[in-house]
């Protein structure tokens, strides 16, 4: 699944934070750039 995201060219940092919430089985996962960062969440900038 993750070659299949890549090849699609989806950012790095949303593979990999797909695929962390897949081995952690979250059933729904929910960005907000407005959210306070958790201590030990991992940063990821694709600027």
């Amino acid at each position: 699944m993750r070659q299949q995201h890549r090849k699609k060219r989806m950012p790095e940092s949303l593979v990999e934070a797909l695929h962390l919430a897949d081995a952690a089985d979250v059933r729904m996962l929910i960005f907000d750039a407005d959210a306070q960062v958790l201590d030990g969440l991992p940063l990821y900038d694709d600027e």
